[in-house]
Formats: C-alpha cells, sequence, structure tokens
C-alpha cells in the first residue's frame, strides 16, 4: 500500500508523467487496497483526484489525435493546391509561374475548372484583406498576384461599354471563403456538367433566332469566361452584385437567397447580377433603388463578387422576347407587375443573359451589328449557381 500522507502528491506527479495506462494501473491498485474506516475518506478523495486525472489526460489524448489528424488533411490540401495550379499553368495563357504565387481559397473554384473535382479540407466562413489601394497591409506585387490582377481586370473593364468605371474608385479587395457553400456550389456544377455532357433531355433545347440577334449576345457572354478544361459546358465567370453593408455578412455566411422583390425583376424570377461593376456599383449606392444605400464609417459600398456557373444561358432579344419591341419602354415578356408572383425563366434553361441601355434598363437589340450595350444582367434561377467570393469595397470618385 501507499502511505496516506504522500498520496495526493504522489497522484500529482503520476499525471505529469505518466500515459493514461500506467495511470489506469495505478488506478487498479488503488482502488484493491482494503480501506480502514480511519482513511475512508481520504480514499473516496484519492479515487476523486485519479478519476479526474483519467478524464483529463483521455481529453489531451484525444485533442494530439485530432491535431494530428488536421495535419494529415492540411498536407493533403497543400498538395492538391499545388496539383491544380500545375494543371492551370497548363492552361493555354497560363504561361506565368503559378507554382511561386499564393493565392487564396476564394481562387478555387477556377482552380477547379482545371483538375478534376475533389474534396478539399476547410471550415466555416472567413474573409481576408486581399489587396489594398494603400499597399497596406500587402501589396499585389508581394502575395496574390496573379488573383488580384485578374480581380482589377474585372473592375477596369467594368464601366458603361466596357470602359474604365465611371465616377467611383475602388479601394480594397477582400477574399471570402465558406467551406460549406462552396462543396455545395461545386456539386450543383458537376450535377450541371454530368447532366449536359451525357444529354439530359431536359437539356437539349432548339433555340428560336431567325436573325442571328441570340448567337450574338451567347458570344458576348462566353467572353466573359474563364477558360478551362473542365467545364466546358457549364463555364465559370464571376459577376457583382451590388448591395448594402447589411446585406453582406448574411450573404457570405448563407448565401444568396431567392425572393420576391418589389419589381419582381424585368427578365424573369432568379437572382440577379452583372458582369459591368460600374452598374452593380449604382446599385450598393442605392441610385438605381428607391431608398440610397449608406457608406460605411471610411465612406465605403460594398459589391459581392461570386463565381457563377449560369449553366444553359438563354439570351433575350426584343424581336422574339417582348410583345412591343418598338417600344423601348416596354417591358419583356418575362416581367410581372408588382404584386403578382413573378415569371419563371423560360423552360429547359437555367439562366437569361440579357444586354442592356442605361436610359430605360431594357434589353437593347443590333448586337449581332456590332451595337456595344451600356451594360448587361445575368439571372440565374438557382441559389447554388452562384458562390460569394469576393468583396470590393469602393467609394464615389
Amino acid at each position: 500500500g501507499l502511505p496516506c500522507r504522500d498520496s495526493i502528491s504522489w497522484l500529482t506527479q503520476s499525471a505529469r508523467s505518466c500515459e493514461v495506462g500506467s495511470l489506469e494501473s495505478v488506478c487498479q491498485q488503488l482502488m484493491s487496497l482494503e480501506e480502514d474506516s480511519d482513511l475512508a475518506g481520504q480514499r473516496r478523495k484519492e479515487k476523486a483526484l485519479l478519476a479526474k486525472v483519467l478524464q483529463l489526460q483521455a481529453e489531451v489524448t484525444q485533442e494530439r489525435n485530432a491535431k494530428r489528424k488536421l495535419q494529415v488533411e492540411l498536407e493533403s490540401e497543400r498538395f492538391e493546391l499545388q496539383t491544380a495550379q500545375a494543371k492551370l499553368a497548363q492552361q493555354p495563357g497560363g504561361g506565368e509561374d503559378l507554382l511561386s504565387m499564393s493565392m487564396t481559397s476564394s481562387i478555387m473554384p477556377l482552380l477547379y475548372a482545371a483538375t478534376p473535382f475533389e474534396h478539399l479540407a476547410g471550415r466555416g466562413f472567413s474573409s481576408a484583406l486581399l489587396w489594398s489601394s494603400t499597399g497596406q497591409p500587402r501589396s499585389p506585387q508581394e502575395d496574390f498576384a496573379m488573383e488580384v490582377r485578374m480581380l482589377r481586370k474585372l473592375w477596369d473593364e467594368g464601366g458603361r461599354k466596357r470602359s474604365q468605371v465611371h465616377g467611383f474608385t475602388l479601394g480594397r479587395i477582400e477574399a471570402v471563403h465558406n467551406h460549406h457553400q462552396q462543396q455545395a456550389f461545386i456539386t450543383s456544377w458537376r450535377n450541371m456538367e454530368e447532366q449536359l455532357e451525357h444529354g439530359s433531355p431536359c437539356f437539349v433545347t432548339s433555340l428560336l433566332d431567325r436573325s442571328g440577334e441570340k448567337s450574338s449576345v451567347l458570344e458576348r457572354l462566353a467572353q466573359r469566361f474563364h477558360g478551362s478544361a473542365q467545364g466546358q459546358r457549364c463555364r465559370l465567370m464571376l459577376s457583382f452584385t451590388g448591395c448594402s453593408h447589411s446585406e453582406v455578412y448574411p450573404i457570405c455566411r448563407s448565401g444568396f437567397q431567392l425572393l420576391n422583390y418589389a419589381d419582381n425583376g424585368f427578365f424573369g424570377k432568379g437572382l440577379y447580377s452583372t458582369t459591368y461593376a460600374e452598374y452593380a456599383c449604382r446599385y450598393a449606392t442605392g441610385e438605381l433603388k428607391r431608398q440610397p444605400n449608406e457608406p460605411n464609417e471610411a465612406g465605403e459600398y460594398v459589391l459581392v463578387v461570386s463565381w457563377v456557373v449560369p449553366g444553359k444561358a438563354y439570351p433575350i432579344s426584343r424581336s422574339e422576347d417582348y410583345a412591343m419591341p418598338d417600344d423601348l419602354r416596354s417591358p419583356s415578356k418575362y416581367y410581372e407587375a408588382r404584386g403578382q408572383p413573378a415569371r419563371h425563366l423560360r423552360n429547359q434553361f437555367q439562366a437569361h443573359y440579357v444586354c442592356i441601355d442605361s436610359t430605360h434598363f431594357q434589353c437593347i437589340d443590333g448586337i449581332r451589328n456590332g451595337v456595344e450595350p451600356d451594360y448587361d444582367e445575368l439571372v440565374c434561377q438557382d441559389r447554388m449557381q452562384m458562390l460569394p467570393a469576393y468583396l470590393f469595397y469602393f467609394r464615389r470618385s
């Protein structure tokens, strides 16, 4: 047996130096000792203390095992990311040394476009400063160079008629990442791709295009896609959504929500976005809404920039999709008056795409003859077609 007066100090020393198996052996020895009536209370305290030591030691062991598992997952993710970067570098036009560059997790959908769909570990919603016009805390020349150039180019080409953005100045870019949303987006994209690849009957459609206008509109949409070996049928692009600051973080946490708004949408029921940053900025400030949005304390407004998979997109044209095509103020056939249920997108299509003017914000024809639209609008029927990836903070010039 053990001297009672030294039991507590001995237990403390054992907890620090012994493995769980050794402590269990000691516990069994203590339990087998015949308790004296005079020492019963002391023995009970010793047993309770020893049980606590065993519990804590088991928790430590469990934490160590979990840490080892995370380290293995991290190494696996790093390997897969390097493999994806290498494959992306081999794509046409991918001549930059991508392996020497850092990229945030927001770029992952584009990397998926260059590699087979695989699971990548990640947890929760997070955000990080990717670029700032002040160069603090990092500059695009130092980190995330390729990614920043791609995003800055998207902004620079986002003005009216594909000119530079007028009236607004980009201040900073944040990358956002939500693992659960990203996995759902990738899964939805993969399902769409497989359905189109195998000629699912629901996607076999013929497009009425007497004048060739719709084909020209689709060609403009194709210019916004990112080239890739994967996803040739369901191509990937980036688009802008202007919103208030109060709407940003719910979107990043839970994704876009398909709700009926006051005007029901001019071109059908769905999630609206645009490839023109300037157009989205006008929504973010509230200029094109009934009520202006307030900037943050730094005087900034915000755009949500999302990866989008339009799938099979229907190009809207005045001659085919307007009851009064010559009346530039008239709405399309997919518009429904306020208070009425919104009209669904065209059957067997997953998105609508339309080139618009900045006077009436209606469809503009003549794309086949070289007419340059002011802006565009993309309407997706399902929230899983859009993945929030970046936040663009800007000010009025």
